[in-house]
């Protein structure tokens, strides 16, 4: 990771060329990015988490901290760096990314597309500025920026983090199924300790590890999903007793080329493995019945066994706007 000190007196990224000194005596800003709302994760490992989905929409939409790494002290002229980036259309269907505003220079509207954020709250008298090379402005709130944007903040203290809550939106009319990359990084500009500078700056680049790596993934569809329990839910459990729920997935998409090829419905409840055996779903009751061969027959204890401890899976195949899918669980 490349996280430095430079020598006293230099301020952000763009003194990069004259850092050559590492200080013990630097603190580390430790950064961490919230939940997306507004988009969807594509799964649960820490790598899928960072992997997110949104449509035209949507307004994804994050809270970014940063904490300082020592007991005492204060760190000066903190700043976030957000890269968010301009998509240049090829003439073979491809895209080109990139974080500089002059690349689509002279391009036409249809030619370029790209995503930019928005600071929706940010502590009193941020600033901002476009390249590590650009000039520190006043916060506009109503703008969306893109490219290789900073936020200055001001102080940071152990007890007084840097927060952001920032927004992201499409510009220009993306491709389908265009993977936005997103990138986080963080700095400041001088550390505090005793009333005297302890230390340079220390800088956090944005793109220098994965772990602050985004990518978020544009698509067309428009869906929703309503449940509707149709039996009391405190019900009192026993062979013959069921709960029943009616699920309503709809697909809300403007255009008719928005198309739902696959989804799948999980459901999770409390299961007997994972409460020391003393009450829950067992497996025979998650999966009681086989559809095969069009008929219903009893499910195997193998069966049983394999659909797994505590989810319960459907699956049912495609269909086109509009749309309504209906689904009776028991």
């Amino acid at each position: 990771e490349n996280s430095q000190i430079s020598q006293a007196g230099l301020s952000s990224p763009a003194d990069q060329a004259s850092i050559a000194l590492l200080s013990d005596d630097a603190p580390e800003l430790n950064l961490e990015v919230g939940t997306f709302e507004g988009a969807q994760q594509t799964g649960g490992s820490e790598d899928t988490k960072r992997s997110l989905v949104f449509s035209k929409t949507d307004r994804p939409t994050v809270i970014v901290d940063a904490y300082l790494g020592a007991s005492t002290g204060v760190v000066q002229n903190s700043y976030y760096q957000i890269m968010t980036p301009y998509a240049i259309q090829k003439d073979d269907g491809g895209i080109d990314f990139t974080y500089d505003e002059a690349a689509i220079q002279g391009l036409s509207e249809n030619q370029w597309f790209g995503l930019a954020v928005k600071v929706e709250s940010a502590p009193d008298g941020t600033q901002v500025r476009v390249g590590a090379q650009g000039t520190w402005e006043n916060l506009d709130p109503e703008k969306g920026y893109m490219g290789d944007v900073y936020f200055r903040l001001g102080n940071i203290t152990p007890t007084m983090p840097g927060s952001m809550r920032l927004s992201f939106s499409t510009v220009g009319q993306p491709q389908e199924s265009t993977i936005f990359p997103l990138r986080f990084g963080c700095g400041y500009g001088s550390y505090i300790k005793d009333g005297v500078q302890a230390a340079g700056a220390w800088y956090h680049d944005a793109g220098t590890t994965d772990r602050y790596d985004y990518s978020l993934l544009y698509s067309n569809i428009n869906w929703s999903f309503e449940i509707e329990p149709l039996t009391n839910p405190k019900v009192l459990w026993s062979q013959y007793n069921y709960m029943t729920y009616l699920l309503t997935i709809t697909n809300d998409s403007e255009t008719l080329e928005a198309v739902v090829n696959d989804y799948e419905l999980n459901f999770r409840m409390e299961h007997e493995a994972f409460n020391n055996g003393e009450g829950g779903l067992r497996n025979a009751d998650s999966l009681r019945w086989v559809w095969e061969n069009g008929a219903v027959r009893p499910a195997t204890e193998e069966e049983q066994e394999g659909n797994l401890s505590n989810n319960i899976q459907y699956k049912e195949v495609g269909w086109r706007n509009p749309g309504l899918q209906r689904h009776r669980l028991q």
